[in-house]
């Protein structure tokens, strides 16, 4: 990929633009925001924010409103890999996090050091979507 990094950030880039282009502004979006990033390896990925007409809010309507509508549009699973082998494979190895240099955050307990990731991987599985307090969770990380 280094070799043709220029190409292929190029390409990628279109490939959202369209996409985005053909199913997200013939939605209902209001407006929207992204972000392009980089991977440590170089590739490439964008972070998407989309305000969405008629949309519930969190902290103004009640949560399980916010959630019926998330649960609408968003899904989230592993293929049986009794089912779908490779896609199984594919999703455990390349669609779950895994802690490097970047999210470790060292803390003393007592006379022992121990890393924890500041993002709270790993999170326990649930078989319903959840809201967090985002309010509280953005005081205890100092970022509010």
């Amino acid at each position: 990929m280094h070799c043709r990094s220029n190409s292929v950030s190029r390409q990628f880039s279109h490939k959202f633009h369209e996409f985005f282009s053909i199913f997200i502004k013939k939605g209902q979006v209001d407006h929207f925001f992204w972000k392009k990033e980089y991977q440590q390896r170089g590739a490439p990925h964008y972070h998407v924010l989309l305000w969405i007409r008629d949309a519930p809010k969190m902290g103004q309507d009640k949560p399980e409103d916010v959630i019926a509508f998330i649960d609408r549009y968003i899904t989230c699973h592993i293929p049986n890999h009794n089912t779908c082998t490779e896609l199984h494979k594919t999703g455990m190895s390349k669609q779950l996090h895994k802690c490097c240099a970047y999210c470790k955050e060292k803390y003393k307990s007592g006379s022992h050091y121990f890393q924890k990731c500041t993002f709270g991987y790993p999170c326990p599985v649930t078989s319903k979507s959840t809201l967090k307090d985002v309010t509280k969770h953005l005081k205890a990380h100092h970022k509010l």
